[in-house]
């Protein structure tokens, strides 16, 4: 029976840990976010999970409305590289909200707050 469930322990850790530490949407902070926000896990943890996902749903408009008085931020949304990567953005930053129960810490390639 242990030789059954411990594989599958493991493959939760790992997808839980996956869904909190998405390096893709932590890449593309770091490039596009943290000039201004600062680093990916305080920038993640300035709003709520709700907060994250009610600016996520209201689109490109609303992202554009926040960054109004940035024209380097308003030029950076329109670019290809956002574009194709805001889901992982927003994946990173809403697992990593401030309600999220995320604990950042480091691992040798980032290191939380």
């Amino acid at each position: 029976m242990k030789k059954h469930l411990t594989p599958l322990l493991l493959l939760l850790a790992f997808t839980s840990a996956h869904a909190v530490y998405n390096e893709q949407g932590i890449k593309t902070y770091q490039k596009l976010c943290k000039e201004c926000h600062g680093s990916e896990f305080r920038g993640a943890g300035m709003l709520t999970m709700d907060e994250w996902d009610e600016i996520y749903d209201k689109g490109d408009a609303e992202m554009a409305a926040l960054h109004k008085d940035s024209p380097k931020a308003l030029e950076m949304l329109k670019e290809g590289y956002y574009q194709s990567r805001k889901e992982d953005l927003f994946d990173f930053l809403t697992n990593n909200a401030k309600d999220a129960g995320a604990v950042p810490g480091c691992d040798g390639n980032y290191c939380g707050y």
